[in-house]
């Protein structure tokens, strides 16, 4: 399809701005230079080189901020034909105040918009909002390029926690009855029905959702095929000149995000309008509405593991595997964190997939081919990005040419943090049941000695406080019985009340009651043997 018909066919399709989420907000902990903006401190040079001005921080010669003119209207700060031969002045740190907005609270909001604009703008690209590349017109992105575009961010997964369950890649989604394409579809879906149909809440979180580049490349991937074109050729003609850019271009969509946003508070000297702005400014302009920076430097000590880390075999499959871990950091921080796993070793995915990148809240396993080293632990690594300060300008001498001032100046220092988390694991030995050990002929069933058939019945002589279990001779106490002698026990000793004494219950006082319940009975039965005797006589 001829690329300058597809770029008009669609031109009209999608119409997104660029908002982001808001994160965490903290206070700043460093100082680019003099901080009193009094008139008494030590002024600095703006320079200006390549088409980017800069600022050298006065106490770090190797340090430099990148800075952005405040008023289009008014002069740039450096040598010029059109200033007739008048030096740019020096500047000192300051320029706006809560004084110059209609309230504390437009200034603060005012603050945060900018912050963002310079986070997400040149030099730092802190929302992976645009790629530089050398030559920018009619861009068409690799796959590799656009499967980096199909990673949810951290405010996307926030919305949406059930794409954790999927990985989204060109690959994976030819199958438009697979599992990862309906996610992808439903999600297209749901966030233009928040936009369209949805509380205020719900359309300022669509609209901020459909300004992120994991957005536009899955609705490219969606929309492509209605186009007789691939997903990448789609994205380009879309949104591609907001998004491949090359340098200068960077530098200029800030620069022009940094304008439009202070027209916008009323700000002297602005009058530059979005329609006037290029694609970059517009994305810029339109993310930093919703969007406040991380402004507190990340730690190590905020970043844990959480879950079952115990390492078990697995029967089935003879390999050693965790329960399921993830990840937990504070907001704001949404670092991607590369694991050092060891050979042999994978990192399994809720949709099976493996990787070695985890995100917040992201659930994963380890699954090891061998058994792991015991008690060790595999470290997670990434790299966050912070707004460290920002920084305002004004000139030392108010300095006019042909009626004009020149510009004020802002930029910002963001810095980098590298995050390590220790991932400690423990490995479970298989449980090992102990074999039993049935009783023996020679010992069956005894604590001691029991079911002996030379003393059966007895642990111990059970049965009798003194001699338990064993049948005294009634007639001589001093001279037991024994269960095996016919002469002792008599026809009365039969292995029937053998298997009598083993219910045997001891009273306390010798006192059996089988015993004498027996010796009742032939009583008895001898009175009446008397008595018929009696009566046949």
């Amino acid at each position: 399809m001829n690329k300058k018909y597809l770029k008009s066919l669609l031109s009209f399709i999608l119409t997104i701005g660029l908002t982001v989420p808001a994160v965490a907000l903290g206070n700043s902990t460093a100082v680019f230079g003099a901080e009193s903006g009094s008139d008494s401190e030590k002024s600095v040079t703006i320079s200006f080189e390549n088409g980017i001005h800069s600022v050298t921080d006065p106490a770090d010669g190797n340090r430099k901020m990148v800075v952005y003119c405040m008023n289009n209207q008014m002069l740039w700060p450096h040598e010029t034909g059109s200033l007739g031969g008048v030096s740019v002045p020096k500047y000192l740190n300051g320029y706006l105040k809560a004084s110059d907005f209609d309230s504390e609270e437009k200034y603060k909001e005012c603050m945060d918009r900018l912050e963002s604009v310079l986070y997400a703008g040149y030099p730092y690209n802190g929302e992976s909002m645009y790629e530089i590349v050398a030559d920018s017109k009619d861009y068409i992105p690799t796959d590799a390029q656009f499967d980096a575009m199909l990673v949810p961010s951290a405010d996307v997964l926030k919305a949406f926690p059930e794409l954790k369950n999927h990985t989204f890649t060109l690959a994976s989604l030819k199958d438009k009855n697979g599992a990862n394409y309906k996610a992808l579809v439903k999600f297209n879906q749901e966030v233009t029905k928040m936009v369209s149909g949805g509380t205020a809440a719900e359309k300022e979180t669509g609209k901020a959702l459909q300004q992120k580049p994991f957005f536009k490349a899955t609705n490219s991937v969606v929309m492509c095929s209605d186009y007789g074109c691939t997903a990448p050729e789609y994205y380009s003609a879309v949104n591609g000149e907001a998004h491949f850019v090359t340098e200068e271009q960077a530098v200029e969509g800030t620069q022009h995000a940094v304008w439009l946003t202070l027209h916008e508070y009323g700000i002297e000297g602005n009058d530059l309008t979005a329609s006037s702005a290029n694609a970059l400014g517009n994305v810029l302009y339109e993310y930093a509405k919703t969007d406040k920076v991380l402004k507190t430097e990340p730690k190590s000590s905020n970043v844990s593991f959480e879950g079952d880390t115990t390492f078990r075999k697995d029967e089935t499959s003879g390999k050693w595997e965790t329960g399921w871990i993830k990840l937990s950091e504070p907001d704001g921080y949404d670092g991607e964190y590369s694991l050092q796993i060891p050979t042999g070793m994978t990192l399994e995915k809720s949709d099976k997939d493996t990787e070695t990148t985890i995100r917040n809240g992201e659930e994963f396993r380890l699954v090891s081919d061998e058994k792991p080293s015991e008690n060790a632990s595999i470290t997670a690594s990434a790299k966050v990005q912070w707004l460290q300060e920002m920084k305002q300008y004004r000139p030392a001498q108010e300095v006019t040419v042909n009626g004009k001032k020149f510009q004020r100046m802002i930029g910002a220092m963001v810095e980098t943090a590298s995050l390590q988390a220790p991932l400690s694991y423990s490995v479970k030995e298989e449980e090992k049941v102990p074999p039993t050990d049935p009783a023996g002929p020679t010992d069956p069933g005894d604590s001691s000695n029991p079911g002996d058939s030379s003393n059966p019945g007895d642990s111990s002589n059970p049965g009798t406080t003194e001699k338990p279990g064993d049948s005294a001779d009634q007639n001589n106490p001093e001279k037991p019985s024994n269960p095996t002698d016919t002469e002792n026990n008599g026809s009365k000793e039969s292995k029937k009340t053998t298997a009598a004494k083993k219910t045997t219950i001891a009273t306390g006082d010798d006192f059996n009651p089988v015993l004498y319940g027996g010796v009742a009975l032939l009583a008895i039965a001898g009175l009446f043997g008397i008595v018929r005797y009696r009566k046949k006589n």
